[in-house]
């Protein structure tokens, strides 16, 4: 018989032998606790044992499960219409790396979605604390709402980002208070949260599109957001063109290595 302790989303080993052994292991941060022959106690402490973020496993079989813990929540908007564009590898990379550091990811194709953009009804700031439509996009801004780290990848098309992505963007209007002119606390969202902003454009002028994020940054910072990156690729014209570049995919995961602090 054996006990398998595995810190979800990871691919480390390391050989145990006993309960002991097995905390250490937690506490240290291995990703995968081995014990072999562990004795009938040691299964039941194991299995009792408030291991927050590991699954533990009996000869295969789960005994106990993820106590839930303190992963960071992770929420990615692809707004490429390309399923593998260069906007969508780049945030792969970066959403990969932080399943691996134990965060929760939630990933969005907008192109795939069914939703329109903002009605101007206002009912978000006379009814009620969110926007009133019922489409594809509820999920999203729910996901949004509950996020500790959003990633938004768009592609440049007509000096800006797509269609899909200005659509959501203005359906983050309801995120805003009634009274947001004067209030000083002007979102409704937690604060603290991240941004991580990913943008590739065919140009290879680096000064080109620099407008993009300097928007972005603003109005999320307006949503409270303390923490903003920005990782661009330039000339990424063929679709895939951006997996040749280990430093800028080098980039995209130690931006999540650094945006998941505990986590790893």
């Amino acid at each position: 018989m054996y006990i398998c302790a595995v810190h979800i989303g990871t691919t480390y080993t390391s050989g145990r032998a006993n309960l002991a052994a097995l905390l250490d292991g937690v506490a240290q941060n291995r990703r995968i606790v081995i014990i072999k022959r562990p004795r009938a106690e040691d299964v039941a402490k194991i299995a009792a044992a408030e291991l927050s973020g590991w699954k533990i496993c009996a000869n295969g079989i789960t005994i106990g499960e993820s106590r839930g813990g303190n992963e960071m929540k992770v929420t990615c908007l692809n707004g490429s219409p390309r399923e593998n564009g260069n906007s969508t590898l780049i945030a792969k990379r970066f959403c990969d790396t932080a399943i691996n550091l134990v965060a929760e990811v939630k990933t969005f194709a907008l192109n795939k979605l069914d939703y329109r953009g903002c009605q101007g009804c206002y009912a978000c700031k006379t009814k009620f604390d969110r926007c009133v439509l019922k489409d594809d996009l509820s999920e999203v801004l729910e996901a949004v709402r509950e996020t500790d780290i959003l990633v938004l990848a768009s592609p440049v098309y007509f000096w800006d980002v797509t269609a899909q992505m200005k659509g959501f963007l203005d359906r983050c209007f309801s995120f805003l208070v009634p009274d947001f002119h004067t209030n000083p606390k002007r979102s409704r969202l937690a604060p603290g949260k991240k941004l991580v902003f990913i943008l590739t454009q065919n140009n290879l002028d680096q000064n080109s599109f620099t407008h993009i994020f300097e928007k972005f940054d603003y109005f999320f910072r307006g949503f409270g957001f303390t923490d903003t990156r920005q990782i661009r690729a330039f000339g990424a014209r063929e679709p895939g063109a951006v997996a040749s570049d280990p430093e800028l995919m080098g980039l995209a995961a130690k931006t999540a290595e650094e945006l998941c602090p505990g986590s790893h």
